[in-house]
């Protein structure tokens, strides 16, 4: 009964499956449909049968009819399950039967088969294919993987396989193969036949069971069976022996021999026509290609070399053979590519070619490759990557990588100038065609490339420079092994100097008789210096077109200084100095036993700052201030009668303690004040203003100088050209640097000297010794004359002879007096406070100075000789607030001033027996107010003048002079002299343009000279430029300007901000796209952009102005609103204050009041004392 309700559960559920599959659900049109009850039949099999499974076995072991044939069973009914299919008569199955022989125990059905069962069903549900077979020509298995026909060459066979991947048994399977042949590469075969046809009886997969697994009593039999003597008779009794056996693999070798020399294809095919439903339809055909052709071409790149050929620097020979392995004949495509080929073949090669290349046979290809060494990143010794590719048929089939040095010549180095300064953006170029241009800063270069060996020529030039420069240079290889190498193919320091046409001066210095005089000159810009004595006349050497400051010095001559515009010609340029006068001795001299007072000063409510005086003895300058700013008075006053020459007020002066320096020259034509303005000691509105003055008291420049900290000095030398105010400089103001006085390239920085400074007569000066070890007379350029040795405290005056013998210092401990480099003297001083002074006679016999008297606070004089006799008047001032503040010895004899509270007077303690009376020298040309000398050039030919006047002249024209002469001009201006062959002009304001040549200037107020920068001597140029300049379209950069301005005004600079104020005066501002005038009361600014804006200046006038404007209006509105609240209130406090202001200012009258009466009492009997003692005297009293 249980194998009945089995077998019906089986057979109703496996016909279920056929129903659906064959009639409702057909997918193919098969020998037998696949459906889900076939399905279900192949996964039962496979899990129960060939796959296998415990419970199973031990079902059959336990539950079935019969022990063995359990195999066979399943094939039969698989086989009956496919023939009712095929049918689609399913009622015809049973398996009543079949169930009733196998299975007895329901158990093991229902908790082991069933599960088993159910998972058939739900996979089968999803996947009618999965438990399928699959007939495939070839296996995954063993040597003949995927290879479903294998050709062996040997013995002439083809052997054929076909194997079951699937997941169930399959039977009668259709095989046949057939062949076809061709001479063709396009693979389409004909003529051959069909090499068989039949049916492979049945197929299982690789590892399906052939009976059912042995249990232990089945191995112990079986063993004891094979250890048997009649093993051989009772092999019927293993327990495997009704085992049935179903291939996985099918094989079939027949012979064949494929035609020669042609393409044969052999094409195998299971299951043609699609009988077997399978789980892949795909793996049922394999074709076997048996190649009997001639091989087609193949390339390889063979025997590469490469070589640089002989005498070049970056020709390579590349040489290369392509191979072909193949028997056809084949056309090759070779390319060489820079760097890497990228895979498309239309990528730009360097080379390429197409040749035939015949079968089993070879070709030679060459080419020559010159890499380009120009670019910046090719230095020499670098290398540059290439592939060379073989193509057939456009697909890469070879290729081979390679790399070549790259050799090229450089040259390294600089342009310079003349001067040795970096000139920026010279051209460099080779003879072989490089190129390359100096940096902006250093003025350096480099170039390379150079693809030549042997000889180079390097050539510079620049547009600013007339000449070029040439050099020949030589390229090699040297030894073969470090081409690279310094001296070889890299030249390194190959320097060049750019210089323009020489410009030849010839120059004569003279006096005014005509003589000529050895003298010292300096000639010097930023660029080129020349330092050295000239004979009277000479030449100069070579210099390059340009501006040139000179300086002439010569002992016992004024120094002068002049700008000179030098132009391509050979020119002449003479100078005449003066005489510097001055006694050289002391003979006649005689010491007063009393000094004489001469005249005397009420200074007021000022206060005494600074006192010099000239050493021709005619003229003493005073400088006083009321410590504010701008309240400084310079007062030029006659020596000997006290005479007012000028008074200059409102001037330079230190807001507090006055913070100034006062010097002169030997007569006064030059007179330095020197002060700090501002608040001294603070850093706010502090400003350091240098003024000149003339001998008549004018200022004739001005200038700040706000880099040297304090205004402590300005020494000014004898001859009134030098100025130091610690710094050295010319009254032009004109700053010396050290390229200028030693020499030292590129050095911009001013000309100093180390401790206080004197010039002396003969142009050279007194100062700390340059290398330590005390004072030292020296040149400009610290050539150390004499070393006086060392002096005891801080140096406070020095002062020298008319020919330098004599040297006077006094320090804050000494005072010494050095007599042809040897100490005569030494004498102690007192200093309490405010400074000492010294001075020496021009024959430098007597030395007058100043100490304080011992256990008092003023100070006295004393006069030695140089022979130490104490020389000094036995009767002094005596009155003890009598301070003597200044001495001083010039041509006229000893003097010295004292200062009694606000009265300065001055003395004479000593005198000469003659008047100092200098030897006229012969007069030389004096300046005149016309001249007939002039020509003007007009259509290229010059035309003469006839008599004009300097006013006469017409701005925009040029005019020479035909001969040396000199013109006097009105007020600015003074005297010009022209030498001849000057070719000038004027501006529209009569301001002279120099063109060529010079112009000695000698003004004693503020004036103008133009210069233009000439690089030929061309008059069409000349006239070109001045007429742009006339109409100001000239650029800046094309002229110089020397201006001198007179006037107050402030100046401030801050980022991006330039501002001008002006007090009084007019100032001219100009600069590169700027020309601006500011008149007394206007300022302007001028921002980054060069925009000028123009606004009122407010000064403190305006300023107090407008506060008194406001106190009266507070007074207008405190009336009207008297009667309200905030109006009483304010009146009270007001009236609160007033009072308190009377009362304290009651008490201050009237003490200050009985100080004055006894003040004024005191001063009658003082005035009356002096009246009485000096009624003898020639007295007279300047007062203002």
């Amino acid at each position: 009964m249980k194998k009945a309700l089995i077998q019906y559960y089986f057979l109703f559920s496996l016909f279920t499956f056929l129903f659906f599959s064959l009639f409702v659900f057909p997918k193919k049109t098969y020998a037998y449909p696949q459906s889900e009850k076939v399905c279900y039949a192949q996964c039962a099999t496979y899990k129960f049968v060939w796959q296998g499974s415990y419970c199973w076995d031990l079902f059959q072991q336990n539950c079935s009819v019969g022990k063995f044939g359990s195999i066979r069973k399943a094939i039969s009914l698989m086989k009956d399950v496919y023939d009712a299919a095929k049918k689609g008569d399913i009622s015809s199955f049973s398996v009543d039967t079949v169930f009733n022989a196998w299975f007895v125990c329901k158990p093991l059905i229902e908790n082991c088969i069933v599960p088993q069962l159910q998972d058939c069903h739900n996979v089968c549900a999803q996947d009618e294919l999965y438990y399928a077979p699959d007939i495939s020509v070839g296996s995954p298995y063993g040597n003949f993987v995927y290879h479903g026909v294998v050709y062996n060459d040997r013995d002439h066979t083809l052997t054929f396989k076909v194997v079951n991947n699937g997941k169930a048994y399959a039977a009668d399977i259709e095989a046949e193969a057939s062949w076809g042949h061709t001479r063709n590469r396009d693979g389409q075969v004909s003529g051959g036949g069909q090499l068989f046809k039949e049916t492979i009886p049945e197929l299982i997969y690789f590892g399906a069971r052939n009976g059912p697994p042995k249990t232990a009593g089945d191995i112990v039999g079986d063993f004891l069976i094979e250890e048997s003597n009649f093993s051989k008779y009772l092999q019927f009794l293993k327990s495997d022996a009704d085992n049935y056996n179903v291939p996985f693999l099918w094989l079939k070798t027949i012979p064949f021999t494929p035609p020669e020399g042609e393409l044969t294809k052999v094409i195998f095919n299971v299951d043609p026509s699609q009988m077997i439903p399978e789980y892949y339809e795909t793996n049922n055909t394999f074709i076997l290609t048996i190649d009997k052709l001639p091989t087609p071409p193949s390339f390889q790149i063979d025997n590469f070399t490469q070589r640089l050929e002989q005498n070049t620097l970056n020709n390579f020979l590349i040489d290369f053979n392509i191979k072909n392995t193949g028997e056809e004949n084949g056309a090759v495509t070779v390319k060489i590519f820079e760097n890497k080929y990228n895979g498309n073949f239309d990528q730009t090669a360097i080379w390429q070619s197409t040749q035939t290349v015949q079968g089993l046979n070879q070709f030679n290809f060459n080419t020559f490759i010159a890499p380009d060494v120009s670019t910046d990143n090719a230095y020499c010794g670098k290398t540059k990557n290439y592939e060379l590719v073989a193509f057939d048929n456009g697909q890469k089939v070879s290729s081979h990588e390679f790399s070549l040095p790259l050799y090229s010549g450089s040259v390294r180095g600089n342009v310079k100038d003349l001067f040795g300064k970096a000139v920026a953006g010279a051209t460099v170029t080779a003879s072989t065609g490089q190129s390359t241009t100096t940096s902006k800063n250093t003025g350096s270069f480099y170039l390379q490339g150079i693809n030549q060996l042997g000889k180079v020529t390097i050539t510079v030039t620049h547009p600013d420079f007339s000449q070029t420069e040439t050099k020949e240079l030589e390229f090699k290889m040297g030894d073969g092994l470090n081409p690279c190498d310094e001296g070889n193919l890299t030249l390194n320091q190959v320097d060049f100097t750019l210089k323009d046409q020489d410009v030849l001066f010839t120059i004569t210095i003279k006096d005014r008789s005509g003589n000529l005089v050895n003298a010292h000159v300096m000639a010097s810009n930023q660029d080129w210096r020349f330092d050295s004595d000239v004979p009277g006349t000479g030449p100069l050497p070579g210099m390059q077109p340009g501006e040139y400051f000179f300086t002439i010095t010569a002992p016992g001559y004024k120094t002068i200084g002049q700008t000179v515009n030098a132009v391509p010609n050979n020119q002449n340029l003479e100078f005449v100095i003066e005489p510097l006068n001055g006694r050289l001795t002391d003979g006649g001299i005689n010491i007063f036993s009393e000094p004489q007072l001469l005249w005397q000063l009420d200074r007021g409510e000022e206060i005494f700052s600074q006192m010099a005086a000239t050493k021709d003895g005619k003229m003493v300058i005073l400088y006083t201030t009321k410590n504010q700013n701008l309240s400084g008075s310079v007062y030029f006053l006659d020596s000997l009668t006290g005479n007012q020459i000028r008074v200059v007020r409102n001037t330079i002066a230190t807001g507090g303690q006055s913070h100034a320096c006062l010097d002169t020259s030997y007569d006064g034509n030059t007179t330095a004040l020197f002060s700090h303005i501002g608040t001294f000691g603070t850093t706010k509105n502090s400003r350091n203003f240098l003024k000149l003055f003339d001998s008549s008291g004018h200022e004739f420049v001005s200038q700040e100088i706000n880099d040297v900290g304090s205004a402590g000095e300005c020494d000014v030398s004898p001859d009134g050209f030098y100025i130091y105010p610690f710094r050295l400089m010319n009254k032009g103001m004109y700053t010396y640097t050290r390229f200028d006085i030693e020499g030292i390239k590129n050095s911009k920085a001013p000309m100093s000297y180390p401790g206080l400074l004197h010039f002396t007569t003969s142009n050279n000066v007194i100062v700390d010794c340059p290398k330590g070890g005390g004072e030292c007379l020296q040149t400009f350029n610290d050539t150390v004359i004499t070393n006086l040795g060392n002096v005891n405290g801080n140096v406070r005056v020095i002062d020298s002879s008319q020919d330098t013998s004599s040297i006077a210092i006094i320090t804050s401990d000494k005072a010494y007096l050095f007599r042809n480099a040897n100490k005569t003297w030494e004498k102690d001083v007192v200093t309490k406070g405010h400074p000492l002074d010294i001075s020496v006679s021009p024959g430098g016999k007597y030395a007058i100075y100043s100490t304080y008297v011992k256990d008092q606070n003023h100070r006295t004089i004393r006069i030695f000789t140089d022979n130490n006799l104490d020389k000094t008047p036995a009767t002094l001032p005596s009155n003890r607030e009598e301070d003597a503040l200044f001495v001083h010895a010039n041509d006229k004899g000893l003097f010295f001033a004292t200062q009694e509270e606000k009265t300065i007077k001055y003395y004479q303690v000593g005198d000469y027996s003659t008047d100092y009376n200098p030897a006229t020298p012969e007069p030389t040309p004096t300046g005149n107010r016309t001249s007939n000398n002039i020509s003007y050039y007009e259509n290229g030919t010059w035309h003469n003048m006839g008599e004009v006047t300097y006013y006469q002249l017409l701005p925009g024209r040029i005019y020479m002079a035909n001969t040396t002469l000199t013109l006097n001009v009105e007020e600015p201006w003074g005297r010009m002299t022209f030498l001849e062959g000057t070719v000038f002009g004027t501006d529209n304001y009569l301001h002279p343009v120099l063109l060529k040549g010079q112009i000695t200037a000698d003004f004693s107020s503020p004036a103008k000279i133009y210069a233009i920068k000439f690089d030929r001597f061309d008059m069409d140029l000349f006239a070109s430029k001045l007429a742009a300049f006339t109409a100001g379209t000239l650029d800046s950069n094309e002229y110089f300007l020397v201006k001198n301005v007179h006037t107050k005004f402030i100046v401030s600079n801050y980022e991006n901000a330039f501002n001008v104020k002006v007090a009084d005066g007019e100032v001219e501002v100009s600069g590169k796209d700027v020309a601006q005038k500011i008149e007394a009361g206007k300022q302007i600014s001028i921002d980054q952009d060069n925009k000028v804006t123009e606004s009122v200046y407010l000064g403190w006038k305006l300023y107090a102005i407008i506060a008194g404007v406001l106190v009266l209006i507070s007074g207008i509105l405190l009336f009207i609103y008297r009667k309200t609240k905030v109006g009483k209130t304010i009146i009270g406090i007001l009236n609160k204050t007033a009072k308190l202001i009377l009362k304290y200012g009651k008490i201050l009258i009237i003490s200050f009041w009985k100080y004055f009466k006894k003040t004024l009492a005191l001063l009658y009997k003082i005035v009356k004392i002096n009246l009485q003692k000096n009624t003898k005297k020639r007295i007279k009293i300047c007062q203002f």
